[in-house]
């Protein structure tokens, strides 16, 4: 079966990269990967459509090109207060590490 932009797909992801003289790989399964919400490189994206099933792709990313360096002036505080939950969302109290709908912050 090919990946399409409506497929659902278990992948395993590795990070591989050198630090100060060690090698350092971090290892993650990811289950229920959907190809047209979650957010991929535009050529790992372009990999994974039309990939069969079981099938492996490599790709190497320069180091700094996946993720911006951080930018202190995009950080901002979001209090308890700005969270706008109603009956259609599962949870009433925000939790650390979440990531929530675009729309449900206040102010």
């Amino acid at each position: 079966m090919k990946v399409t932009e409506t497929t659902l797909i278990q992948a395993r992801g590795s990070l591989l990269w050198e630090e100060n003289g060690v090698i350092h790989r971090d290892t993650c399964n990811l289950h229920k990967l959907n190809v047209w919400r979650d957010l991929f490189p535009p050529k790992l994206e372009e990999k994974l459509l039309g990939a069969e099933e079981g099938e492996k792709i490599e790709m190497a990313f320069p180091a700094g090109s996946l993720i911006p360096d951080h930018d202190p002036a995009k950080v901002f505080k979001v209090y308890s207060s700005q969270f706008d939950f109603n009956e259609v969302d599962p949870l009433e109290e925000p939790k650390l590490g979440l990531f929530y709908r675009l729309g449900c912050l206040n102010g």
